[in-house]
């Protein structure tokens, strides 16, 4: 998940995967998955802002880690952020525009 776009898929040392941590990749990867938005299924994709796999990932691996650590966002324990959504991920850009190229859910698996 994400490690393979952001670095060949091998965890580091420190348990980090490509920039993110295996820990914010676990505790995110269901509400990734339920909150796929609908713009993200089918074959062709809004090219108005193509990020290339990298750049698609690395915005991913950001969203994740803060997600699984609620008070990083706000430097405060007590608030919450709100749950990752549809709207959070279609916010991140699009990997490439054509599925046969990539998609955003082949390069967040």
């Amino acid at each position: 998940v994400i490690c393979g776009a952001m670095g060949g898929g091998a965890a580091a040392p420190d348990g980090a995967m490509g920039g993110v941590s295996a820990e914010a990749v676990l505790s995110q990867l269901p509400a990734l998955l339920a909150a796929l938005p609908a713009e993200w299924r089918g074959t062709t994709f809004d090219n108005s802002d193509l990020l290339g796999r990298e750049r698609f990932a690395a915005r991913l691996a950001a969203l994740l880690e803060r997600h699984a650590s609620p008070s990083a966002a706000t430097g405060d324990a007590s608030q919450q952020q709100k749950p990752l959504d549809a709207a959070a991920l279609v916010a991140l850009g699009n990997a490439e525009d054509y599925l046969r190229v990539s998609s955003n859910v082949s390069t967040a698996l």
